[in-house]
């Protein structure tokens, strides 16, 4: 065993070794099936979490959430929604104005359905060693309806942990 001349272990930095930028873990996996549907003009909680205990505080996560959305709305015109992503209760990445970053453009007349594939990702620098656990917020912004895991499409995740 490598000891450094106080008896502790020697980091990688102590060996002369550069591991900033290399992937220490990745956490994956896929919800169960169920629909979130949003109707409020306001940030609504969705089952799309994922948490991750990083190794150090110098750490960075890459976050990658991939799911499918449906926007419906009554009539003609278009359809906004956003999303945010959440460091446990702290919003750390939002959708841009009030148009929203999620959007179905309306054509003619009539009830209008979409759903589209989207996915977010984001790159967060929590600065802990506790658990942190990430969380999409939804809502409307125009529209009469906005659903996450349309028609009980899981949705799935990575998390990965890059040496700061």
């Amino acid at each position: 065993q490598i000891q450094l001349a106080d008896g502790s272990t020697p980091t990688a930095g102590d060996l002369g070794l550069n591991t900033t930028g290399s992937v220490l873990q990745v956490v994956n996996g896929k919800s169960s099936p169920g629909d979130t549907s949003i109707t409020a003009n306001a940030w609504t909680d969705t089952s799309i979490t994922a948490s991750i205990t990083p190794s150090s505080t110098s750490s960075k996560i890459v976050i990658v959430f991939t799911f499918q959305y449906g926007m419906f709305k009554s009539g003609s015109g278009s359809s906004y929604g956003g999303l945010r992503l959440l460091r446990d209760s702290t919003a750390i990445y939002a959708s841009g104005s009030n148009s929203g970053n999620l959007y179905t453009e309306g054509a003619g007349s009539g009830n209008q359905q979409y759903r589209i594939m989207s996915n977010m990702t984001y790159t967060d620098s929590p600065s802990t060693t506790s658990q942190v656990t990430y969380k999409i917020q939804g809502r409307l912004f125009n529209g009469d309806q906005l659903t996450l895991h349309w028609s009980n499409m899981p949705f799935s995740y990575t998390l990965m942990e890059i040496a700061g």
